[in-house]
């Protein structure tokens, strides 16, 4: 099927009438806080659905366009939480290099408890 998540890009790029540009960005603040408040750590992020380079790209676009022309004080004050839920650029490379070194520690350990046998 297809998820939210793969749609938001979209979304955001196709979306020209400036009187929709709040609930498009109230539904986004939703979608990625939803998945904060369900989740906690270890849990399910929102950029493994939706491609993060995609939403920056669409969202950049419609900011360039001044949401096309719905008025800022409406639309504002949600972008800061938008984008504080950008991720990192390579904390997930960051994250894989770390259980990487962890799952290695743990084989390396392994391997001194068998020469101790």
């Amino acid at each position: 099927g297809i998820s939210l998540g793969s749609l938001i890009p979209n979304l955001l790029s196709s979306e020209k009438d400036p009187s929709n540009f709040v609930s498009l960005l109230e539904l986004i603040l939703s979608y990625l806080a939803a998945f904060r408040t369900v989740a906690g750590e270890g849990a399910n992020d929102p950029w493994q659905e939706m491609d993060p380079m995609a939403f920056t790209k669409s969202l950049n676009k419609a900011l360039r366009r001044g949401c096309w022309g719905a008025p800022a004080a409406v639309w504002g004050p949600t972008i800061l939480p938008i984008v504080a839920s950008l991720p990192v650029a390579g904390e997930k490379q960051k994250k894989e290099e770390e259980k990487n070194a962890q799952e290695g520690e743990e084989k390396k350990e392994t391997k001194e408890e068998k020469k101790e046998q």
